[in-house]
């Protein structure tokens, strides 16, 4: 039996044993086991019935809706792996995603709704090896690239998470904030399905509203709960945020940014009988590959938060930029090699060459992070590149710059981030415009930032606009961004 057999077994155990048990919940919509399933079963066959058995990718477009989860299934039981692009994506993004997935058919939520109640016949059994699914992260050339998880990959994380976390063999609520698109919502998702549990679901107008999302965080009797460190932050805003309110919180599991200490501290002081975990993985590695558990005391020791220990049967070594280990205490790029690494990224053997490949018999990939190594410990410096985190959101500058030269009227553009406290808050635009003439003002300054949100995802559109003549050089001839942060501020246009 394959590994990916036995994930499709554990969540069809519950769809068999307790149908009417609730999966999912979104807004006021509860969809049970049973129900799920059929729904799976319908894309299932429709699936085989359009497409060859050669494991092409599907796309599903769509946002929280329990039609989605059931999409995953139904391609993971038909052999394909999946593509989620959230319909937060502007529709020029998530053509641009499934065309660089090749993906054979785009499923929606009404789509799938619409499918007849049909059983598939000599169903084929899973992706057996094969990829499970695949999540476009941003791109340094304005195109993003597509991460490959396998079977194996999934399977390894789910193992060594749901054991480190202590999660229950059967049940348990799990709040679900991140979109599909983010390896972040895979815990809730799988943690959930392979316990038969409950996945309670937070749309982005929840996420949007104050007064709507403390009524959702209430109303979900949430045990386990995935977040980046930003929204953690945006909860805390609210003084009722805490115990009172989610009574039932057991674990709070930050991932996807730096953990500032004031986040974490503030988290124990509102839930002192939850457990709070700090971990880190980039999406290559199958959400993340090391994790500790912050309590009074790590605090105490620590300024800046360890990101843990290491997932058994791994290997993360801290390597110079001529490839040689460092020594414990110095600094150096984060190298995980690997059962959760990623095989490369979806038809870019080109981009898969350059941070892919065997290290010391090792299949591993070379994160960009920078970080040391303490005996058993890791620590994460951030970044070596041109790459950023925003509210757990990995960004690359270059992907924004492309896009935005492709916005009318903009000759050149470089983004840099603004980084306040130990993460960043903010992306910072510098533009030079065709015509020199052209006003340089609010209104100018909003439509650039308009059209932009017609190319990128809403995280990725600068809150900041500086209008400038030229783009400083360096001796090498490549833009001079330090020199770019201490330009004069009446250049400055906030839209």
């Amino acid at each position: 039996m394959s590994v990916h057999a036995s994930l499709l077994e554990q969540v069809e155990r519950w769809i068999g044993e307790t149908p009417d048990a609730i999966a999912h919940v979104v807004g006021t919509r509860r969809t049970s086991y049973g129900e799920l399933g059929a729904m799976a079963d319908a894309v299932a066959a429709e699936l085989e019935r359009l497409l060859p058995d050669d494991g092409t990718p599907v796309a599903l477009f769509g946002h929280k809706e329990p039609e989605m989860v059931a999409g995953f299934l139904g391609c993971l039981k038909a052999g394909h792996p999946y593509v989620p692009i959230d319909r937060a994506a502007p529709a020029a993004r998530a053509t641009v995603i499934a065309e660089a997935a090749g993906a054979a058919i785009t499923l929606t939520p009404e789509s799938i709704a619409s499918l007849p109640a049909l059983v598939p016949r000599d169903r084929r059994s899973g992706t057996q090896g094969k990829p499970v699914y695949v999540l476009f992260t941003s791109g340094s050339t304005g195109v993003p690239k597509g991460v490959v998880i396998t079977e194996r990959n999934l399977q390894g994380f789910l193992d060594w998470s749901g054991q480190t976390l202590s999660l229950p063999e059967h049940g348990g609520v799990f709040l679900n904030q991140a979109s599909f698109g983010f390896d972040l919502s895979t815990p809730d998702l799988y943690w959930a399905l392979t316990r038969g549990g409950t996945i309670v679901s937070l749309t982005a107008d929840e996420c949007g509203s104050p007064r709507r999302l403390l009524l959702a965080l209430r109303s979900s009797e949430a045990q386990y709960w995935s977040s980046t460190p930003s929204f953690g932050g945006l909860c805390l805003a609210d003084r009722s945020f805490g115990e009172e309110l989610m009574p039932q919180l057991e674990n709070v599991l930050f991932c996807g940014e730096r953990l500032p200490v004031s986040i974490a501290a503030a988290f124990l002081e509102r839930f002192p009988r939850a457990r709070v975990w700090n971990s880190y993985g980039p999406t290559e590695t199958t959400v993340f590959v090391s994790a500790i558990r912050v309590d009074s005391a790590l605090l105490a020791e620590h300024t800046a938060l360890p990101i843990g220990y290491l997932m058994p049967g791994l290997r993360m070594t801290v390597r110079d930029e001529d490839g040689a280990e460092r020594p414990d205490g110095e600094e150096g790029e984060l190298v995980i090699g690997g059962s959760v690494v990623s095989p490369g990224y979806l038809n870019r053997p080109d981009l898969t060459d350059r941070v892919f490949g065997y290290i010391d018999g090792w299949w591993s990939y070379r994160s960009g992070d920078l970080g040391r190594k303490e005996g058993a410990l890791y620590f994460c410096h951030g970044r070596r590149d041109l790459q950023v985190k925003l509210h757990g959101y990995r960004i690359e500058l270059g992907d924004i710059e492309a896009n935005l030269r492709h916005v009318p009227g903009v000759r050149d553009a470089a983004v840099l981030p603004r980084v306040r406290g130990e993460g960043v808050d903010s992306l910072r635009a510098f533009v030079v415009l065709d015509d020199p003439g052209a006003p340089r003002d609010f209104e100018r300054a909003l439509g650039i930032r308009n059209a932009l949100g017609e190319l990128v995802p809403p995280q990725m559109v600068p809150q900041h606009v500086h209008f400038i003549a030229a783009l400083p050089l360096n001796a090498n001839g490549k833009t001079d961004r330090q020199r770019l942060t201490a330009l004069p501020m009446q250049l400055v246009v906030d839209a």
